[in-house]
């Protein structure tokens, strides 16, 4: 069985370079899929039982769109994530005794 996702828009706040409007985010396309299947193979309307997928999403555009708003962007965020530049970013093995097992 073949699956296409009918054509829609994403809403990623990072868009695709050469990519058409509807190029989704990997979360989008998901998404649209159970619904669309939801709509396609069991016979009654989609009740927003997938929404809860785009919860992080959703986060995330927020956020980025109220800074976007706030005329904070990429260079404005001084020390933020991206450590001190030291290390090999693999870290040293010891671990801080939360991992999982």
């Amino acid at each position: 069985m073949k699956v296409r996702i009918t054509a829609e828009n994403t809403l990623f706040w990072r868009p695709q370079k050469n990519k058409p409007a509807t190029h989704l985010a990997t979360i989008e396309a998901i998404y649209y899929f159970f619904k669309q299947y939801a709509a396609a193979f069991e016979c009654q309307p989609y009740d927003g039982r997938y929404d809860n997928l785009l919860f992080w999403f959703v986060f995330y555009y927020r956020m980025i769109q109220g800074n976007k708003a706030l005329g904070k962007d990429k260079g404005s965020s001084k020390g933020s994530s991206k450590g001190n530049g030291k290390g090999n970013g693999k870290g040293n093995g010891k671990g801080n005794g939360n991992e999982r097992r």
